[in-house]
């Protein structure tokens, strides 16, 4: 398993993005707040890190080429380094025609979370 390190700049965050209700419209519980994130693998990046983490977008915004603001930076880090994955590798990771653009709900409170 890999170790992931990331830098994220807060104020390049967009309010707009920041989902503070469920699927049906309620409140999260405790005013949570959540912001949905991607990963984009950079192997060749002049700035020395393997990830930048930008704002998720929606299935509309994906349709018409748009992204989300790039917020920071990553690395791998510590013995399970890895060598970035092949074109090949990253085809076979893409989520399949018709998988959810919709990100799991939080967890209720009191589940077995191992952390």
């Amino acid at each position: 398993m890999a170790n992931l390190s990331f830098t994220i700049d807060l104020n390049k965050i967009s309010e707009k993005r920041i989902r503070t209700k469920d699927k049906n419209g309620n409140p999260y519980k405790d005013g949570a707040r959540y912001l949905d994130l991607v990963l984009i693998e950079t192997p060749n990046s002049k700035h020395d890190t393997d990830f930048m983490i930008s704002e998720s977008v929606t299935k509309e915004e994906r349709a018409q080429k748009k992204w989300g603001a790039v917020l920071g930076n990553g690395k791998y880090f510590g013995s399970a380094r890895q060598q970035p994955r092949t074109q090949q590798d990253n085809r076979s990771a893409q989520p399949s025609a018709g998988a959810s653009d919709v990100p799991p709900e939080p967890a209720p409170e009191g589940d077995d979370v191992p952390f």
